[in-house]
């Protein structure tokens, strides 16, 4: 920009009546001093002109000096260049404010430079936007990279356009061998129709809430998909591409189909419980007459001949009596996954339990008791705990030849109480002791062995609902040993 240095008030008369905020620059005096800015200038910065005038404009910019736009100012000046930049500038007040500053020097007739104008322009809305634009930009892209979701973005007839690293790792592509495919060569071949008959409710302005799809990977297997999609358009609302977010169902699926497995297990448990318990009570009316009925045709039938046979009926009934009480009480013990548990002093019970059995064995069997002392009381359901130790005790009695010992110890573990049931009976033969806990199992094919293999199952779930479990260790011919663990707060 050429003007005679006597033409200089031409200039400011020039910029004074613009909007644009301007300032004079004196180029033959150290350090750029401004000699003169336009009310615009004022306005914008809230500077007034006595307190700038004099100084060089880098006060604009405060404490922050390191930027690109300063760098480009200097090279122009030292070389006597017009030149373009934005800064970051400081109002008077201390807000910030992006400055689109254009620089021009102004010679004299011998062509020296005298003074430099500038023109400002505020451009913080522009920077703002774009910054914003560029953090969207930035948080989209971060979103769909980082997401554990596979996300695709098709053209208006289902082809890849782009997809995120999620994706390949799903369908076990590369990233180039993904997006040439489109949805037909992913979608499985039996669901195709329905998918193109989905995308064309979309591109006709139909909104779909997430349905599921199945797919196949690069190796063939199948999985199932929840898939969210949706149309994306410009700002004149033309469709310009379909965004689908793809999410891996496989594991809800197995979730829901193991949810499903229990709930029919347990619907299975309770119809089968409620049938086992209404078909003992019907055996209860028949048995109680039959017993009554046998009571008295003892009591009053004179012929010996008859008392064995009586005998006979009176122990068949006793003993479907008791089936009927085992099958009742299996029935509920499976009908129920939580128990009424109260406070229960382990040592009083077994205490008891071994008075009423030396009771009843009285001398036909050596009953030995070793509780170790201070056993910590426990939360249990007492009835179910008393009913699993007397099976122990009575399966241990009907393995022990008269005479025999059998010893019930009881200790702390820590975590658990431990009972164990020893005797030295006949044993178990070790390829039968996977089957022992099975239901109706007995140790002999005939089923002459007394019992109905039905006790060491209720003792198993027993355990189960204490928290614990039931083991076992046998050698035929040299006795067993049963250990049952309740489970207690420490």
């Amino acid at each position: 920009m050429d003007f005679p240095t006597q033409d200089i008030s031409t200039i400011t008369q020039i910029f004074n009546a613009i909007s644009s905020a301007a300032l004079l620059t004196d180029a033959q005096q150290p350090d750029l001093p401004i000699i003169w800015v336009n009310p615009a200038f004022e306005r914008l910065t809230g500077y007034t002109a006595s307190d700038i005038i004099g100084r060089n404009s880098r006060f604009l910019q405060g404490d922050d000096r390191e930027q690109e736009g300063l760098v480009v100012i200097r090279h122009a000046i030292a070389n006597g260049l017009a030149c373009q930049v934005v800064l970051r500038n400081y109002r008077a007040d201390g807000t910030l404010f992006w400055n689109e500053l254009r620089i021009s020097p102004i010679h004299n007739k011998g062509g020296d430079i005298t003074h430099y104008v500038g023109i400002q322009e505020d451009v913080s809305d522009r920077y703002t936007l774009i910054r914003d634009l560029q953090e969207m930009s930035m948080l989209r892209s971060s979103l769909f990279e980082q997401t554990n979701d596979a996300v695709f973005l098709l053209d208006l007839e289902g082809n890849h356009v782009h997809v995120n690293q999620r994706a390949c790792e799903l369908f076990g592509y590369t990233h180039d061998e993904l997006v040439v495919l489109s949805y037909r060569d992913l979608v499985v071949p039996d669901e195709h129709s329905q998918t193109a008959n989905t995308l064309e409710k979309l591109l006709a302005g139909e909104t779909f809430v997430p349905y599921e799809r199945n797919f196949r990977k690069i190796d063939g297997t199948h999985f199932p998909a929840e898939i969210n999609v949706q149309v994306v358009y410009n700002a004149y609302n033309d469709p310009v591409y379909i965004q689908s977010v793809l999410r891996d169902i496989t594991e809800r699926k197995r979730k829901e189909k193991q949810r499903l497995a229990i709930q029919l297990e347990r619907e299975r448990v309770r119809l089968l419980s409620t049938f086992i318990e209404t078909a003992a009570h019907e055996f209860r009316t028949p048995l109680s007459i039959i017993s009554t009925s046998n009571f008295i045709l003892q009591k009053h039938t004179e012929n010996e001949r008859l008392h064995p046979h009586n005998e006979k009926i009176a122990h068949q009934v006793s003993r479907l009596s008791r089936l009927v009480d085992q099958l009742i009480l299996m029935s509920k013990l499976e009908s129920h996954t939580e128990i009424t548990k109260d406070v229960v002093n382990i040592t009083n019970l077994l205490i008891m339990i071994y008075q009423a059995t030396q009771n009843d064995w009285q001398v036909s069997r050596n009953l030995i008791m070793q509780i170790d002392d201070n056993l910590p009381t426990i939360q249990a359901h007492t009835a179910y705990i008393q009913e699993a130790v007397k099976h122990l005790l009575k399966n241990a009695y009907m393995a022990t030849e008269h005479g025999g010992s059998i010893i019930l110890r009881a200790n702390n573990s820590g975590s658990h109480i431990v009972i164990h049931v020893e005797d030295d009976g006949m044993g178990i033969e070790q390829v039968n002791m996977g089957k022992i806990f099975t239901t109706f199992w007995r140790n002999d094919s005939a089923h002459t062995t007394p019992g109905f293999g039905i006790g060491l199952t209720i003792v198993k779930r027993i355990a189960s609902l204490h928290d614990g479990d039931i083991t076992a260790i046998s050698k035929a011919g040299e006795g067993s040993r049963f250990t049952l663990t309740i489970a207690h707060e420490t």
